[in-house]
């Protein structure tokens, strides 16, 4: 089953405990279920601090903002800006069920994330299933959230190790020596048209379905997720967005303003650019840099206080 893609609200909210650290081993992509064998990998043993900027943005088209996000950091703790979750949800299902699915994605995964046992792996796996039968019960209980449904992109970085979860086609890119790579598979119907060979990537890229999702969270009562270690170095960047900015700034523009700018000044500039070329969706994007505590030169502080926001 797919689903077409309709957007608009956002949240955002920082609240961490700290996570302890876990050793890993492995660098293999799967997608599982919360009950499938989970994929390890090893903890680098280097000095870091993260740096956080993000935006969201309701476009200069749509009416609401669907998209969600957050960025749970320490303030405190013994190893404070060394841990981090990160995501962003893209919700469906119309005016109020698509900012519906998009906040309980962002609160279940967030809240399950930090009560679930370790390891780190383990836990985003539980988080993503938990938030997927929450939004599955809460429309199969309510006819005017039937059909809703979102996007969900995660990544977590806890002391030296780092994973990617994910559903839907909001995506996680990584920036290492100036290289830029989408570490995030699109789940999308031309996604898989384009991997069997049946369309070339120039038609892939304006095809009048691409935004038709092959799988989305909330939509099944199980969910596969794709979970997958994530390649660490000081000196990276990451960043997280809807597809409101992938759709409007292509990859070697979002390079570019990684390069140039800290986290947040990247962000702001980012959005900037999708809503001068339309704007036609909502936009949310999240930047984390790892960063050496020695050269920490960023615009804005390694970690920050504890803050709640929501956007109506």
């Amino acid at each position: 089953m797919s689903f077409n893609l309709r957007r608009f609200g956002a949240v955002f909210h920082t609240l961490w405990p700290s996570l302890r650290a876990e050793s890993r081993s492995g660098n293999s992509k799967k997608r599982l279920k919360v009950t499938a064998p989970v994929p390890s990998l090893s903890a680098p043993d280097f000095e870091y601090v993260l740096e956080t900027g993000f935006l969201t943005d309701m476009g200069c088209v749509r009416q609401r903002n669907e998209d969600a996000f957050t960025v749970l950091s320490p303030t405190n703790g013994p190893t404070p800006g060394r841990n981090l979750l990160a995501l962003v949800a893209d919700g469906m299902g119309g005016h109020r069920a698509g900012d519906r699915a998009s906040r309980l994605a962002v609160e279940t995964i967030g809240r399950v994330f930090l009560a679930a046992t370790p390891p780190v792996d383990r836990r985003l796996a539980e988080a993503f299933q938990a938030a997927n039968r929450a939004i599955y019960d809460e429309a199969a209980d309510d006819a005017a959230l039937s059909g809703m449904g979102t996007t969900a992109t995660a990544l977590v970085v806890s002391e030296g190790a780092a994973w990617l979860a994910h559903v839907g086609d909001s995506r996680l890119y990584r920036l290492h020596d100036e290289r830029l790579e989408q570490l995030s598979e699109d789940d999308t119907l031309v996604e898989g048209m384009l991997k069997k060979g049946l369309l070339t990537p120039q038609e892939a890229k304006f095809h009048p379905e691409r935004h038709v999702l092959a799988r989305a969270m909330g939509t099944h009562a199980r969910l596969e997720v794709m979970l997958a270690p994530v390649p660490l170095a000081p000196g990276d960047s990451y960043l997280l967005c809807t597809d409101g900015l992938h759709d409007l700034v292509d990859d070697e523009e979002i390079r570019l303003l990684l390069l140039q700018h800290g986290p947040q000044a990247a962000c702001d500039a980012l959005v900037a650019l999708a809503r001068q070329r339309g704007g036609y969706d909502n936009i949310s994007v999240v930047a984390v840099q790892c960063g050496m505590p020695d050269l920490h030169t960023s615009d804005a502080p390694p970690t920050r206080d504890v803050v709640q926001q929501f956007h109506e």
